[in-house]
């Protein structure tokens, strides 16, 4: 019984000290990988960022170069040269009407385009030019004479933004785009530009970029916060439409702001002022071409879905080692149900024979598999076994002795190797040494002599 137990002590031990080793290493590169999880998202949340800024830096560069064909298109410029040198300040209709269509179609492909206004570059009371007909004129008086056209005009052809709101809070209704217009040969100046452009299709760029990119699970863009700042007097360039502006300049005023001024684009930081219970992470990224700022707002997921969705490595190493360890858990399962090979034992007197002939019937042979229940032993094998005076079946293992039953029985060698649970060719194997050992050549010859050694009645003993 010790040498039992310690036998299915020891086939215990090794696949469960495999297993065990198994574990470790899976969760040491687990724990690696939940380690740089942090860097990992940030470093993807940046890149994200950086793309949002140079997409909306490209939809910029589109505008300036719809603003550069009021130089490059001849019929165009034609019409504006013609508005400036004509006498009469009011009788505009036809650069009007060139002026209107062209900016028409291009408001047509990009929608964010609102209106145009051309005036005059020498005489600024004479009838401005606009693509829409709902500007005041008080408005179009003003804008003549603002900041904004100085700087235009200092530009000497540069392309200017200027943020505009008006309502009068931090938070900008409009984005104007301005450009003094040349003439294509001469050179000289025929007028200035300025187009309105709405600056929520900025974010709007960036809100469908991030939803088309976020496939990855780690988290949800808070649009509500996403936005365009102007670090230099942390006011708002753009929004959402939907968005509560005097919200935005709450939390970008008392935030964002400070943040932008301290730290350099690109970095992370976590806050939760003015938030709530809500922890986001802002990410700030410089908008190329201009001196605004993308702010990236972000609320984070399980950082392990993020894991098992991007690092393709560690998703294959986690399976490989998953089924690592459901086959190790098999043969775990297969050594406890599995009972390990016992000798058997017969009874004689109530103690266990220890001559390998006198062994009895009542435990499992050698030639069964591990939890086949095979057929049931020779009965009084170990009387008939101590009755051979010759010495003959005291020589036969368990094993042997229990083949040479069921010869007796006129199995066949197929029968037999079913019954055995083995192959049936461990049975003809088995069989060549049972012969070698009776000194005999067949099976008809091991019959007869099994029969002259006491088994002639073994087939009628065991026959339920």
């Amino acid at each position: 019984m010790r040498s039992l137990s310690r036998n299915r002590l020891v086939r215990l031990m090794v696949p469960l000290a495999v297993l065990a080793v198994s574990a470790v290493v899976l969760y040491s590169y687990y724990a690696g990988n939940v380690n740089r999880t942090d860097k990992v998202i940030q470093s993807f949340l940046n890149h994200l960022a950086k793309t949002g800024a140079d997409a909306i830096s490209q939809q910029l560069l589109n505008l300036e170069e719809i603003s550069f064909q009021f130089l490059a298109n001849k019929d165009l410029n034609d019409a504006l040269d013609g508005y400036s040198r004509q006498a009469d300040r009011y009788q505009i209709a036809m650069a009007n009407s060139v002026f209107a269509n062209f900016l028409e179609g291009q408001a047509f492909i990009n929608p964010e385009i609102l209106n145009a206004v051309f005036w005059d570059y020498d005489d600024t009371a004479k009838k401005a030019l606009t693509m829409r007909e709902n500007l005041p004129n008080d408005y179009i008086s003003s804008l003549k004479t603002s900041e904004f056209a100085a700087r235009i005009r200092a530009a000497a052809g540069s392309p200017i933004w200027k943020q505009a709101s008006i309502t009068g809070e931090k938070v900008a209704d409009v984005l104007f785009l301005g450009r003094m217009v040349r003439d294509t040969f001469s050179d000289e100046p025929l007028g200035f530009l300025v187009m309105s452009v709405d600056p929520s299709s900025l974010v709007e760029t960036v809100r469908r970029l991030a939803e088309a990119d976020l496939y990855y699970s780690i988290g949800t863009l808070r649009s509500e916060y996403l936005g365009i700042i102007d670090p230099r007097d942390k006011s708002v360039v753009a929004r959402m439409r939907s968005t509560d502006s005097s919200r935005l300049v709450e939390v970008y005023d008392s935030v964002i702001g400070g943040y932008v001024q301290q730290k350099a684009s690109g970095e992370a930081m976590f806050i939760k002022e003015g938030l709530g219970n809500e922890e986001l992470l802002f990410i700030v990224a410089e908008i190329p071409h201009t001196s605004w700022q993308l702010v990236l707002p972000m609320s984070l997921r399980s950082s392990i879905g993020y894991l098992v969705s991007t690092d393709r490595q560690y998703v294959l190493n986690t399976i490989a080692g998953s089924l690592l360890a459901l086959i190790l858990s098999g043969l775990t399962a297969f050594f406890l149900l599995g009972p390990p090979s016992r000798r058997v034992s017969g009874e004689t007197g109530g103690e266990a024979s220890s001559a390998p002939g006198a062994s009895g019937a009542t435990a499992a042979d050698g030639l069964l598999h591990d939890g086949c229940e095979g057929p049931a032993p020779c009965p009084s094998l170990a009387d008939i076994v101590r009755r051979d005076k010759s010495g003959t079946l005291s020589k036969l293992t368990e094993k042997e002795l229990k083949l040479l039953c069921l010869i007796v029985k006129g199995h066949s060698n197929k029968m037999i190797a079913d019954l055995m649970c083995v192959a049936e060719q461990t049975v003809k194997n088995s069989c060549s040494t049972l012969y070698q050992k009776l000194g005999v050549e067949d099976r008809v010859q091991a019959t007869v002599k099994a029969i002259k050694l006491g088994l002639s009645n073994i087939g009628d003993d065991n026959e339920d």
